[in-house]
């Protein structure tokens, strides 16, 4: 329904700046839509929006929550998550303590058994200070 009324005020003039857009997204990580939550990071691109840490934080819990019935969609779900690490290095933003936690996350609910300590291990190197969440996830 929030994605219908975004592009219905869309279609009436709006221009969506990055607040709206990580509002949507954040609606699309709440409904488990990983591939709506996509969509819109796509459209930022094309549309010169700047995305921020925030933006790329709920497409990784959007990919850590989506709906996935085998294990295929499972392990994909988890390297689209994991895979939002490089895009954050590449647009220079710095990684924080919650998109490394829901990636702490992702890798114990759908990637193989070990990923979750190079997570971990990634979260260190990155200087970014694990927190209680983040050692009992």
């Amino acid at each position: 329904a929030a994605f219908k009324i975004f592009r219905e005020i869309e279609g009436a003039g709006m221009i969506a700046d990055q607040f709206v857009y990580n509002v949507m997204i954040q609606c699309c990580a709440h409904a488990r839509h990983a591939g709506l939550a996509q969509q819109l990071v796509w459209e930022m691109m094309e549309r010169h929006v700047v995305r921020s840490i925030e933006t790329y934080t709920f497409l990784a819990k959007a990919y850590a929550r989506a709906r996935a019935t085998t294990e295929q969609e499972r392990s994909t779900n988890f390297k689209m998550a994991l895979s939002i690490l490089d895009h954050v290095t590449e647009e220079d933003l710095v990684p924080n303590r919650l998109l490394f936690n829901i990636l702490l996350s992702a890798a114990l609910r759908l990637g193989p058994p070990q990923a979750a300590f190079q997570v971990y291990n990634d979260m260190v190197e990155a200087g970014v200070a694990p927190d209680g969440y983040s050692v009992t996830t």
